[in-house]
């Protein structure tokens, strides 16, 4: 019997496309207070992914895939949320937006990420 893959889905509050991308950029520097993706704000820096994050998911043995809104089509998901894959491509939630929204640090979001996954 084979091992079931998974993968870790990280959809984030945003969409495709650099226009996007600048207007974002633009809104974190800004007033990040009123941006509407907590996992950005948690994840990344202005420019790049936070070294200890991309560090952290390193260690996860798992896949990792990182998604735009507009890229996960027919879904009726509050983003942002991290969600789990297995091969038949069934997605579960595994941080829904609500408890993201209430998470403060990357730290904290590092332990939710663990817990989640025990």
């Amino acid at each position: 019997m084979s091992k079931r893959k998974e993968t870790l889905m990280f959809v984030y509050n945003a969409e495709t496309g650099l226009y996007n991308k600048l207007i974002d950029f633009a809104h974190k520097s800004l007033k990040p207070s009123t941006y509407s993706c907590s996992l950005c704000q948690l994840t990344y820096g202005h420019f790049s992914a936070k070294p200890e994050w991309t560090q952290f998911l390193g260690t996860l043995g798992l896949d990792v895939k990182f998604l735009y809104k507009d890229e996960l089509k027919d879904s009726d998901y509050e983003y942002p949320i991290v969600l789990l894959e297995d091969d038949k491509g069934i997605a579960s939630v595994l941080i829904d937006n609500e408890r993201l929204q209430a998470i403060e640090t990357l730290e904290e979001l590092i332990k939710e990420v663990k817990l989640q996954l025990s």
